[in-house]
Order: structure tokens, then C-alpha cells, then sequence
């Protein structure tokens, strides 16, 4: 892969969920994987997601517990490596009730039996018009598992099945369908493990957008979560700096004053929201922005264009002000309108070097 995949944000996400995620799989799928074993490897994919690199240096902006939780609730949708691993292992719990007539399981039972551990053999029988349940266990209940026999009997006694019905094996899970799957035993065990504290409902679908480069969408979500190292950020780190923002060098820098409220980018908003002839009230922070900028009211033709618009808005105010306060490089307000709309045009048409004519039938059909 190309140096300047690896070191975006976006690029170093897809290598870990293919490749570094990716390399324990066999060995847990047959095996136990030790805890620290697997707290080694997180932090090692932790550590290369910021840029670590083992040199330190790098601040790990989002923890490692958000980054395991799914884009629907705010993460980036990596695995949990101890959880995956049982979920592997489970596939063959399912596999020994299910195929039992094959000759690994045979194997299996010839060598080891059926007897040992807490498994339950139930037979429905029939007492004239009463149905009881048979249960014999293998072993004898502990004191500390009789709640257990008794949520497994209440479990029994309430199930309805109709004189026809047939046995069968079913994976009660959420969008399983009945069949056992490694995915759908892994989401339960990360519900089941995570504890989601609040009711604000991340808008996973306003930050993963079908189009925007990776590095972008991947900015854009460090930016939704308030993570992305602004001068009052920094200076909660303990770093001891004059908080002011250095596109209009009036007021404090914040996420909220930085993206919406400075009036450099106050123009760039401006300029978008005229372009696409629409009446915007600026709102308070940049959460209620992802919120609002749906595009439902722009048509159908131009909803792809002015979702786009948003997402390298908030990139190139980015870009701004990291070159003015690393380099010493101030642009003007012009060359970053016609910036905005040249990387619009390239994102939403996927040419990189559009001709004036094209250009031109481009915003045209942005403003009608």
C-alpha cells in the first residue's frame, strides 16, 4: 500500500479491520486465546490507528472501548479480540448439537463422551391433557445454580407448540433468521458486555457517507465526538498556550467556533448554502449540523452534491488552519471558495482534472 494511504487515519483503519484483525482468526477459531495476549495485540492496533508507532508522541484521541463499538453507536466497528474469540469457539458448540453424525463429532464423543459438563436432556412427554416436561440432568445442581434450574423451567413451561410441530434447532438472535452465524454471536456478546450510558443517538449515517475519502469520513467522526485537537482541547491536556483561532484571531478556538462561528468560516457556509439556494439559520454546534444537513429539501439531483459539501467544508477549514499554524501559510477567502467547489466537483463527478466547460455546467446545475 502507498506511504500516504498508511499514514491517513482512513487508511490505517482499513488495515487494521483487514489485516491486523485478521491474523489471530485461525488460531481463535480453535483455540483460547489468552487475555493478554489479546490486550497486546489491541494496543498494538491502538497505538498504529494514531500513528504511535512505539515512539510515543501521538495523542490516542478516541479510547479503545468507543473505537470497539459499532458506527451505529459511535465507533469504528473493530473487534473486540477476546469476544470474537468466543464467538469462533461457538460455531463449533453449535456445530457438535447440530451435525451429529459426522465423523468429527463422533471423534469427539468416542474419545471424550457426551456425560460431562451441565448439558440437559428434556423429553416432552404427555399426562392426558396436561404436557410435562421431563428434564434429567447429568450431574447434580449446585446450590449456587437452582435460579438457573428454575429460569430453565419456567423457560420450558412456557413455550406453546402445536401437536404437529416439529423439533428443531433454532439461533434466536436479531437478524440471524434461525442460523447460527459468527457475526450475530458476536453482536450479542458486545451488547450483553457493553453498558451505553445516555440517549443522544449518534448519527452514524450523517459521518459514513458513501463517496467521502476515508481520511475525511474518518476526520468528520473524530470531529462529531469532540476529539480533534483544537487549542481548548490541547490546553485540557495540560499544555500551556494563548487559546485564540487563527483564521479571524478574535476569540477563543473551539470545535464549535472553529467549524461554524468564525467568520472566515461563516463566508465558506455562506457560500454553499447560496450556491444550493437555500435559507440556513447557523446553528449552535457542529453536532446539531451533521443533525440538520440531510438534504431532503435540495432535490433528488443535487442531494449527493450538497451532502459531499459539508464533509469537505469541515476538511478544508481543517486544512486552514493547521497550514497557518504550522507554516506560516495564510490563503485568501477566494482561493478557498474555488477550492471548495473544485474538490466538490472532483468528488461528486470522480474527475480530478475537470475542464472549464465541465466545471462551469457543474455549478450551474448546483444553483438551478
Amino acid at each position: 500500500m502507498a506511504t500516504n494511504s498508511i499514514s491517513s487515519k482512513g487508511g490505517r483503519l482499513t488495515l487494521i479491520k483487514s489485516v491486523l484483525s485478521s491474523i489471530p482468526t485461525y488460531f481463535m477459531s480453535v483455540h483460547v486465546i489468552l487475555v493478554s495476549v489479546a490486550r497486546r495485540i489491541e494496543q498494538l492496533q491502538w497505538d498504529f490507528l494514531w500513528g504511535d508507532g512505539g515512539a510515543g508522541g501521538h495523542y490516542h484521541l478516541v479510547s479503545w472501548d468507543q473505537i470497539c463499538m459499532s458506527k451505529e453507536q459511535g465507533g469504528l466497528g473493530v473487534r473486540r479480540l477476546v469476544l470474537f474469540n468466543l464467538a469462533l469457539l461457538g460455531k463449533w458448540l453449535w456445530r457438535f448439537v447440530e451435525e451429529r453424525e459426522r465423523l468429527w463429532r463422533r471423534v469427539v464423543v468416542a474419545k471424550f463422551g457426551v456425560d460431562r459438563g451441565v448439558l440437559v436432556s428434556a423429553m416432552r412427554v404427555e399426562e392426558g391433557q396436561l404436557r410435562v416436561w421431563n428434564v434429567q440432568l447429568r450431574r447434580d445442581v449446585q446450590d449456587w445454580e437452582l435460579d438457573q434450574l428454575v429460569d430453565l423451567l419456567g423457560f420450558l413451561y412456557d413455550l406453546h407448540l402445536g401437536q404437529a410441530d416439529n423439533d428443531a434447532l433454532v439461533w434466536d438472535c436479531p437478524r440471524a433468521k434461525g442460523i447460527f452465524t459468527v457475526s450475530s454471536f458476536y453482536g450479542a456478546l458486545v451488547e450483553d458486555k457493553c453498558v451505553f450510558h445516555g440517549t443522544l443517538v449518534y448519527l452514524w449515517k450523517s459521518v459514513w457517507v458513501p463517496g467521502t475519502p476515508s481520511k475525511v469520513a474518518f476526520f468528520v467522526w473524530t470531529a462529531s465526538l469532540g476529539r480533534i485537537l483544537t487549542i481548548d482541547n490541547l490546553i485540557r491536556r495540560g499544555h500551556i498556550l494563548v487559546n485564540w483561532c487563527c483564521l479571524c484571531g478574535q476569540v477563543a478556538e473551539s470545535i464549535d467556533h472553529l467549524f461554524i462561528h468564525c467568520s472566515v468560516s461563516s463566508r465558506l457556509w455562506m457560500l454553499v448554502v447560496a450556491i444550493f439556494a437555500m435559507v440556513w439559520v447557523q446553528p449552535g454546534s457542529l453536532f446539531v449540523v451533521l443533525q440538520s444537513w440531510v438534504g431532503g429539501s435540495v432535490g433528488k439531483r443535487r442531494r449527493k452534491a450538497w451532502i459531499l459539501a459539508l464533509r469537505y467544508l469541515l476538511w478544508l477549514i481543517w486544512l486552514e488552519r493547521n497550514r497557518r499554524v504550522f507554516h506560516g501559510v495564510a490563503h485568501s477567502i477566494t482561493w478557498l471558495e474555488r477550492c471548495l467547489l473544485t474538490v466538490l466537483y472532483s468528488w461528486v463527478t470522480g474527475l480530478v482534472d475537470p475542464d472549464v466547460l465541465a466545471f462551469t455546467d457543474f455549478v450551474e446545475n448546483l444553483i438551478c
